[in-house]
């Protein structure tokens, strides 16, 4: 592993320890470098700071997003903000509040370790793949906290209030690897996701009684786009049987199944335990981030500034649906 480049003399001004800043409890701000030099700068703090920039081009909706280039005759400022977000805990902002969109978070190495109160960490679920104990913590949560607000009511019990117009409705059974038809209402999960220009396998009226036999996915799986695939892997591990997906849950070549679905597809989505939304990626092929090995990008990893000092960048959920191409759909 490559030494670690010392800190440049502004940089080593800036006060990193997350103790001494939560005990502080106040707002600081430390000028550093010129943006022509941060570019190139090899001090890990700068390094920090141009992925700050990065992440604002790489998300931005706009024709004009904030680069480094365009900051070279200014020098940049770095801000800790102590009583910020919903968790009104500490961060660090870059620039003048137009970067505010992005954060420079003390990262916190392991779920065990201890931090200080105060001070937003980002988790240590982000140098491996996503933790499914933690999603079904949410729904537990979800279900006990959030009546009226995340659901609009409680699943229904009765099928025709559930689905009206629909005699049946299909599901992907991953325990049983196959399409399955059903007339009452389960505990299930649906998939939102951007099919774009892959040629996704599909139901049809040729493959739906080969496709409700044991197994037959196992026959197609090299056709079923990567996305579907990930999003039945991780329900298989939330340990929930079932999931809709329209691609295979609704018959393409039917107008009138398909019309029927549609016609209540708001209920579906309703009526399900939780929705992946698949918001990376520009097609079916994309996969979902944090499902299976090494599908974590190392854009995200934390960058060590100081010995056992660890920053990551948090960018906020808006900000990355917006710029997805998911959010350009007509409807989500």
């Amino acid at each position: 592993m490559a030494a670690r480049s010392p800190l440049c003399r502004d940089c080593d001004k800036v006060v990193l320890d997350p103790e001494r800043l939560a005990s502080e409890a106040k707002d600081r701000k430390w000028t550093i470098g010129r943006g022509s030099v941060i570019r190139t700068s090899p001090c890990p703090l700068c390094r920090a700071v141009r992925r700050v920039f990065h992440e604002d081009q790489r998300t931005e909706t706009t024709s004009s997003p904030n680069s480094l280039g365009s900051t070279d005759d200014n020098r940049i400022a770095l801000k800790w903000k102590s009583n910020w977000g919903p968790g009104r805990r500490g961060a660090f902002f870059v620039g003048d509040g137009s970067l505010d969109a992005h954060q420079l978070c003390f990262f916190k190495r392991h779920e065990s370790a201890q931090h200080m109160s105060g001070v937003e960490y980002l988790r240590h679920n982000l140098e491996g793949e996503t933790k499914t104990s933690r999603i079904a913590r949410w729904i537990v949560k979800c279900k006990a906290d959030h009546e009226g607000e995340c659901n609009v009511k409680r699943p229904e019990k009765n099928f025709g209030h559930a689905y009206p117009g629909l005699a049946k409705i299909r599901f992907i059974d991953v325990l049983e690897n196959r399409l399955v038809e059903l007339k009452e209402p389960v505990s299930y999960v649906t998939l939102s996701y951007v099919w774009g220009s892959v040629s996704t396998f599909r139901l049809t009226r040729a493959n739906l009684r080969r496709l409700t036999e044991l197994n037959s996915l196992v026959d197609v799986w090299r056709m079923v786009p990567r996305t579907i695939q990930d999003a039945i892997q991780l329900v298989r591990q939330l340990d929930i049987r079932y999931l809709w997906v329209d691609a295979l849950c609704l018959l393409q070549n039917d107008l009138d199944d398909v019309g029927r679905g549609v016609k209540v597809m708001d209920r579906i989505y309703e009526q399900s335990e939780l929705t992946i939304v698949a918001a990376n990626g520009h097609d079916a092929n994309s996969g979902l981030l944090g499902v299976g090995e090494g599908s974590v990008p190392r854009s995200v990893e934390p960058m060590e500034v100081k010995p056992g000092v660890f920053l990551g960048v948090y960018t906020s959920l808006d900000r990355l649906l917006k710029s997805s191409v998911y959010a350009t759909r007509a409807w989500t």
